[in-house]
């Protein structure tokens, strides 16, 4: 069979017979103009979408999120824990084919300290933002004393030989 001299009817019976079906895309769910954090197999990444196409998504005022801290807050508030921006006005292309996951968010974060509500920058840090600091650094002493008390090793998360 030369493939060149097929006709348009042969290769409609073809690909019924392989069950070749036409792509159904449904791309309602994206809405263009608003901020989304997205996770793609190896970045995270913020941005307004701005573009929807079947193989990519185009993002404006773009970062890559380099730690999204307490995941769960940096959703909510818009606050991540290292915020990497690309230029100003920059259009950033990701394959669909890599995401992961995404997620609308309020407002896409231009630095690690803006504030996602306000958008206050570096030199404001927030009253909540303080006492969530002061959370962690409270966790992460109560988890170094009881490493202590336990006489476990951090490093194999099994306890140390006591020589016994």
């Amino acid at each position: 069979m030369d493939i060149n001299k097929l006709t348009l009817g042969q290769i409609k019976e073809i690909q019924a017979q392989v069950g070749a079906q036409k792509e159904s895309r449904d791309d309602s769910h994206w809405i263009v103009g608003k901020p989304y954090f997205i996770r793609t197999v190896t970045h995270h990444l913020t941005g307004r979408l701005i573009k929807v196409t079947k193989l990519e998504l185009v993002l404006e005022d773009a970062a890559w999120i380099a730690d999204d801290g307490r995941f769960h807050e940096a959703i909510k508030s818009g606050n991540f824990s290292e915020v990497e921006p690309y230029p100003d006005g920059a259009q950033v292309i990701v394959g669909r084919g890599s995401l992961i996951d995404a997620t609308s968010i309020q407002t896409t974060p231009r630095s690690a300290n803006d504030c996602g509500s306000c958008g206050a920058g570096l030199d404001r840090k927030h009253e909540h933002e303080r006492e969530h600091d002061q959370e962690r650094e409270q966790e992460r002493e109560l988890t170094r004393r009881m490493w202590k008390i336990n006489n476990y090793d951090r490093r194999t998360d099994k306890p140390r030989n006591r020589g016994k």
